[in-house]
This record gives structure tokens, sequence and C-alpha cells, in this order.
């Protein structure tokens, strides 16, 4: 563990939102990633970037993935967050890390890579739903030395629909499934 140093958070954490803000506030102390003052200069950009965005992003940074987001990927994360933030993303998302595995190994080696229509099941709300991620790529900037994965999901709204719609209709988790299978049926009609 170490001490968090006396200077003020450096100019690339200013901005970006409620995350930002977390960022700002959070005690690094025990997060894989360390202070932000000690972080590289390509996560430092990365990170900016990424708070910049409207878009719903992340950042999975060294050999432990320590997970950053922005205001919009909060809203993918759902009861993950905001706990979620500085830690192992492997942790944070253990019911897809297999999936995405292949991704973030090719990434480590210094390949950029995409995956199209990628269908994950993701528990984000306290069970376990399916989510279909149109855009998924992935890149490491120094190749096995500092792994990074920058994802920028694009969850399809259909699938987002079909959530929404089996929270209105239910008494809980499971308990709206038979209509979460007919609306699904409805969206797949309508889109494919």
């Amino acid at each position: 563990m170490s001490l968090r140093p006396t200077s003020p958070y450096p100019a690339f954490l200013s901005g970006g939102g409620h995350m930002g803000a977390r960022m700002r506030a959070h005690d690094w102390s025990a997060s894989p990633l360390g202070w932000p003052e000690a972080w590289p200069q390509w996560l430092r950009s990365a990170v900016s970037l990424m708070l910049g965005s409207k878009f719903p992003m992340f950042v999975a940074s060294g050999p432990n993935f320590g997970f950053l987001y922005n205001d919009a990927y909060s809203a993918i994360l759902g009861d993950k967050h905001p706990a979620a933030l500085g830690q192992r993303f492997q942790d944070i998302w253990s019911e897809i890390w297999s999936d995405l595995l292949p991704l973030v190994d090719a990434a480590m080696a210094g390949e950029a890579t995409w995956a199209e229509n990628l269908p994950l099941t993701m528990r984000r709300r306290g069970y376990d739903a399916p989510g279909w991620h149109r855009r998924i790529p992935t890149v490491s900037p120094q190749p096995m030395t500092a792994p990074v994965v920058s994802v920028a999901p694009d969850v399809d709204r259909s699938a987002t629909a079909v959530d929404d719609h089996r929270e209105q209709v239910s008494d809980g988790p499971g308990h709206g499934r038979k209509h979460q299978r007919g609306l699904l049926g409805v969206v797949r009609h309508r889109i494919g």
C-alpha cells in the first residue's frame, strides 16, 4: 500500500463528469493501478480521452487489468457501479472473462482486434441477462510489458429494451421470464 502523493491530481483527471469526480476522490492505495500521478503517459492520455467521451468506454490497464470507465459506461455496469472503479476487470466481469480472453490475449500481443455482434450474458442488476455487443475494439500500445485493453462497447438497444422491459413486468430477478421471451421474439423480428 502506498501513501497518496501530496500534490493535487494531474490535469488529465479534471472534468469527466461524475466518473472524473469519482476518480479524483478515489482512494487508489488498494487498486492494482496505484495512484494516478504515477500512471504512464499513454494511460493518462487514454483516460483523458475516455472521460471526455459521451460514448460508453472503459480502459483495463496493467498486468492486473485495473478497470477505469466513463459516465456512459456506468449504465452498462448496472449494480457493479461504483464499486468497479479501480478493481480488476476479471473480477468485475468474471461471467464474461472467458469469452473476452481471446480478444485480451491478442491485444496483449500488440494486435488491434475487433468483435462484432458478440453475444454476452452479463450479470448487471443482480441477475444474468443476455446482451449483444456490436463493436468491441481492443488495443494494447505496448505488447506484454504494459498491457492495456481499451474497449468501447455498443450494447445493442434491443438487448437494453429487453432488460428494461423485464424489470418493468417482473417482481424481481427471474420473475419476468415469460414476458421477456415474448418481447425478445418481437425485437428479433423487428431488427432481423
